[in-house]
């Protein structure tokens, strides 16, 4: 059996990391390297960590300062020794035989990526996993798939896929302050050099939404962090499109990302106003908001593709 990483990026995870480690520890598939990044946790993350650290043999552990989700991701990537990937937020958990199936998936199919279900949240009740499994390869991805794949959130996240290393490329010149909509962009640096994709109809992955993470933080600096955060990683997306080499209509799904980073950044703005208008900081707010809106990418982007 191939080696397989799982990494799990750690940033003030108590109340939730024992029930991830323990998915994975009692994963079906053996042959695992679980290597576990500790981003800056001020919590008892560290210390429920060690203490199941010294019972496997097969983890990792990785303690350092904060530097945010992405560095994170990109230093699992860069420590992993083996031959492909799998991605684990500490606050989410996974069904015990998901590297065992995904791997056979991935073989059996001779693909670079293998992309799950997943359920949301603290689900309890199975559903119903339905529909084919679908190989994907480069020639065959058509409009509806780039459409999807440019302009919505169905590829937005990097952790329900098990991942051939190797063509985790480019990753030079990242702007680690992105904290939000990281996941996608990585995905768009991956997506670029796969051959073949299978999106597989079972549900292997539990996410959980953790009102600790940085997308959910309800103050002043977490409001700003995120709106932008998602400024950079939506322009940065246009830039990511202009790489694509395979792509005939290189024009049109800019313009389909555009409009996204609109719908995103309408929704952060709206958000972060709101808490301006309810806690009497309107001015602060509005500052940083003009900030954003007379950014000169962003104007020189909508004069470029007649976006109004």
């Amino acid at each position: 059996m191939e080696k397989i990483t799982i990494v799990i990026p750690v940033y003030n995870c108590e109340k939730y990391i024992r029930k991830c480690i323990e998915s994975v520890i009692n994963q079906t598939y053996k042959n695992l390297e679980i290597l576990i990044i500790i981003d800056g946790s001020t919590d008892k993350s560290h210390d429920i960590i060690e203490e199941y650290a010294k019972k496997d043999v097969r983890m990792q552990v990785i303690n350092r300062s904060n530097r945010g989700i992405f560095y994170t991701r990109i230093e699992g990537i860069q420590k992993a020794t083996s031959k492909y990937i799998y991605f684990l937020d500490a606050d989410d958990w996974i069904e015990e035989n998901t590297i065992e199936k995904m791997y056979q998936y991935l073989i059996k199919y001779s693909c670079q990526v293998v992309r799950c279900q997943n359920y949301y949240k603290d689900q309890n009740e199975k559903i119903e996993c339905g529909g084919e499994i679908q190989p994907l390869k480069k020639e065959d991805f058509n409009d509806e798939l780039y459409e999807k794949l440019f302009g919505s959130y169905d590829f937005a996240s990097i952790w329900n896929q098990l991942i051939e290393k190797e063509y985790f490329r480019d990753l030079e010149n990242i702007d680690y302050t992105i904290n939000y909509g990281e996941d996608y962009l990585l995905n768009l640096k991956l997506y670029k050099s796969i051959d073949t994709i299978i999106l597989v109809p079972d549900y292997f992955y539990h996410y959980r939404t953790n009102e600790n993470s940085i997308t959910n933080k309800q103050t002043y600096e977490g409001l700003l962090k995120k709106l932008n955060s998602t400024a950079k990683s939506h322009l940065a997306v246009v830039d990511e499109i202009e790489e694509y080499q395979d792509i005939l209509q290189k024009e049109k799904y800019k313009k389909v990302a555009i409009f996204r980073a609109f719908r995103g950044l309408k929704n952060r703005i709206i958000e972060f106003g709101s808490y301006g208008i309810r806690n009497k900081q309107e001015k602060e707010v509005e500052k940083e908001i003009k900030k954003i809106v007379t950014l000169r990418k962003l104007k020189q982007i909508c004069r470029t593709n007649n976006t109004k």
